[in-house]
């Protein structure tokens, strides 16, 4: 995949991503207990998440904010120091970066984030929201890049390139 092709899909998917996160807080994170799929998936408005993960770092909305612009600063740095360029890899890069800008906009509008999806079969799991789901799929995307893609993808295009250099390609 070319480079200009993989910046165009990593854009269209934050874009995407991050319009359905911010639209899917505005229109039902101030509902009270409703079943979407029953016993499955509900939401339920949580009066905002002050912290990160299941709770921590409850009330340090700074911190938070601080750290997701370090975050998101050395995503984008690794991302221009690696150069991958599989769909895999482009397509969770983009997902983390809108889950990750979506919080970030939460908290410096609000104050919090808003979470509302709720495991209606598990409720002492925390409740959270689209961009939350991005961060988790976008890193799981990563990951499967990294652990099965990288090898033969790196062999093959190491392979081509010195073939190129040989003429022989």
């Amino acid at each position: 995949m070319k480079t200009r092709t993989k910046y165009i899909i990593m854009a269209c998917i934050i874009a995407v991503a991050l319009a359905i996160d911010l639209i899917s807080k505005q229109v039902f994170s101030n509902i009270s207990y409703t079943r979407i799929i029953p016993y499955i998936i509900a939401f339920q408005t949580n009066g905002g998440n002050t912290g990160a993960a299941f709770g921590i770092f409850s009330k340090s909305t700074t911190f938070l904010i601080v750290i997701s612009i370090v975050i998101v600063l050395c995503l984008i740095f690794v991302e221009l120091m690696l150069k991958i360029n599989t769909k895999t890899y482009s397509v969770g890069f983009g997902l983390i970066m809108a889950g990750a800008i979506g919080n970030f906009v939460d908290r410096i509008m609000l104050g919090y984030v808003r979470d509302f999806i709720m495991f209606d079969f598990w409720h002492s799991f925390p409740i959270f929201n689209f961009a939350d789901c991005c961060i988790v799929i976008g890193a799981i995307l990563v990951c499967v890049h990294f652990i099965f893609l990288s090898k033969s993808r790196n062999t093959t295009s190491n392979k081509d390139e010195k073939a190129d250099k040989n003429g022989t390609n």
